[in-house]
């Protein structure tokens, strides 16, 4: 989800922003990323969403679906517990966008299935390297706290907003992933990259014989060796301490 993505969003919002706005983000057959804005047909829209299930099956036919948004006309970005279950119910991730205080929300159900670690197609927010490393995690069962919120705003290309950081130090200490000396990183352990001198950029996962997995913004997800060109630029090395 680029910034054109997020204005398109931000625009539908404003329409009529005393109601939910509601629709899809979705890849087109160039897998590039469009809005495919709906009607939304529940009775109260000032309080809620929802979309007829004949535009659904419409849209799922014809793209590839990447998410289901919505807007909140009044509060914080925080989702209820009707946005989660049709978030569950229909098995795909939902994005909230809240006008009043111009904050994004990202959600994956547990119902979502999770695509090959390896050879992804780079979305923002949605696959990522911290996506990629989280998924990685969930799917060897490390893990012992899943909540987090997948809008991470940039303050530059390669510098996350402070908010973010202070996401990743909450989601670190909830699942007990503590720092550990660059030189015994091993199998499993967190790789965090820096660039143009910030802390976080980008993550990726250590594997044996001198590899690692990692998916960089605008490739596919990949294997490849830990070369000194990656090895100057790791920040600091993590390990989920129960592992």
């Amino acid at each position: 989800m680029d910034k054109k993505i997020e204005t398109l969003l931000i625009t539908h919002a404003k329409i009529e922003p005393e109601k939910e706005c509601c629709g899809f983000i979705v890849l087109d057959n160039l897998k590039q990323l469009i809005i495919i804005p709906c009607e939304n047909i529940y009775d109260y829209p000032k309080e809620g969403f929802k979309i007829s299930p004949y535009k659904f099956l419409e849209v799922k036919k014809k793209y590839d679906i990447v998410c289901l948004y919505h807007s909140h006309p009044v509060g914080d970005a925080i989702f209820s517990q009707k946005d989660i279950d049709q978030s569950e119910e229909l098995c795909i991730p939902i994005c909230l966008y809240a006008l009043e205080t111009d904050n994004f929300n990202i959600f994956f159900p547990t119902t979502y299935s999770l695509p090959s670690l390896i050879g992804r197609d780079y979305i923002e927010h949605f696959q990522n390297c911290w996506k990629f490393v989280y998924d990685y995690y969930i799917s060897i069962g490390l893990l012992n706290h899943c909540d987090f919120n997948f809008y991470l705003k940039r303050s530059s290309e390669y510098q996350y907003d402070s908010s973010v950081l202070d996401k990743f130090k909450n989601f670190f200490k909830k699942n007990d992933i503590q720092r550990i000396s660059n030189n015994l990183a091993q199998t499993n352990d967190l790789l965090i990259f820096s660039a143009e001198n910030a802390s976080i950029s980008h993550f990726g996962i250590m594997l044996d014989d001198n590899q690692f997995m990692h998916h960089q913004q605008g490739t596919l997800s990949s294997k490849r060796m830990l070369d000194d060109v990656f090895l100057k630029k790791i920040h600091s090395v993590y390990r989920i301490a129960n592992k």
